[in-house]
């Protein structure tokens, strides 16, 4: 073999190394793509459970805060009832107090307007009306 023939085999050697590297190099990308699309499911099946996870805490917690905010609004209740009792006692006690001072012969003193009566007239009407449901 002379040196031209030699050169041009290298040559040739050289294009199919090219060749064969970009071939290997398909192979390779090829197989990347492969493993990333076995691993997918994996990666699905993760993010799944995650998101169930976290929808199960935010029950949870949601559940939490309402029974929070149920306790809450009961001794809301419970303190608004004793502060009405409260009050309303010491109305009562005003108006116990009043009526120790209450003057029967006063009573005659006090006039009414026409306009007094009526609207008692028609508070005495409503209470008879029965409320519907």
């Amino acid at each position: 073999m002379d040196a031209t023939e030699a050169a041009s085999r290298i040559e040739n050697l050289q294009k199919d190394l090219e060749v064969s590297n970009t071939e290997l190099a398909k192979a390779n990308s090829v197989t990347e793509g492969e493993e990333r699309a076995r691993k997918l499911p994996f990666e699905v099946e993760i993010a799944r459970q995650s998101l169930a996870e976290t929808k199960r805490k935010a029950t949870v917690e949601v559940e939490l805060i309402r029974i929070e905010a149920r306790r809450d609004q009961d001794a809301a209740a419970k303190m608004g009832c004793k502060l009405m009792g409260m009050v309303n006692n010491i109305c009562v006690r005003k108006l116990l107090k009043l009526l120790f001072d209450f003057i029967l012969e006063n009573l005659d003193q006090v006039d009414l307007t026409p306009q007094e009566l009526e609207e008692d007239e028609e508070d005495e009407d409503e209470e008879d009306i029965p409320p519907t449901s």
